[in-house]
């Protein structure tokens, strides 16, 4: 396996682990937004901002 192969390998890994993760607190925030939480709070037990809590609760 060539050096670039290894990269692309690590790199699409990354990315897959990214969208993952992405995924899962998505899913957590809607969830803590569907339960009522208010957003500054969502944002203290995710250890997000309230900026990114909205974002996603667009």
């Amino acid at each position: 396996m060539t050096l670039e192969m290894k990269y692309k390998e690590k790199y699409n890994e990354g990315k897959k682990e990214g969208l993952e993760q992405g995924i899962s607190l998505t899913k957590k925030v809607l969830k803590l937004s569907g339960e009522g939480c208010p957003e500054k709070e969502i944002a203290k037990k995710m250890n997000i901002s309230v900026e990114q809590v909205r974002s996603i609760l667009e």
